[in-house]
């Protein structure tokens, strides 16, 4: 249910990462992918390793708005990720996330949920 959840939070029309599997691919085949997902980050907990494929991109770059792209300074870098390595950080953020008022300093107030 977490991996579903993660699934249908993934917004549908982003570019793909290097394995050309849109976020709509997974909206589309959530069920059917959802064990598969499961095993595999399974897998990766067990073993404390990520798959080398998750972790390639494709990186491209967009010009600046306003500036021409015709120098590289006027370009911005931009990595496009596969969406099961956005998955798999989007499932330990969430798990985080309910922990964050524990791990981080009462001082810190910027991006901890009711403390702004």
């Amino acid at each position: 249910d977490e991996i579903r959840r993660a699934i249908l939070s993934l917004p549908k029309h982003k570019a793909p990462g290097p394995d050309r599997l849109s976020n709509y691919y997974y909206h589309k085949l959530e069920t059917l992918l959802t064990p598969h997902l499961t095993k595999l980050f399974n897998t990766i907990k067990m073993s404390g390793t990520l798959p080398t494929e998750m972790l390639e991109a494709h990186v491209v770059t967009l010009p600046k708005p306003g500036k021409p792209p015709t120098q590289c300074e006027n370009l911005r870098p931009i990595s496009l990720l596969n969406a099961d390595i956005k998955l798999y950080a989007k499932l330990w953020a969430l798990r985080l996330k309910t922990h964050l008022t524990e791990l981080v300093s009462i001082k810190q107030a910027g991006y901890v949920p009711g403390r702004q």
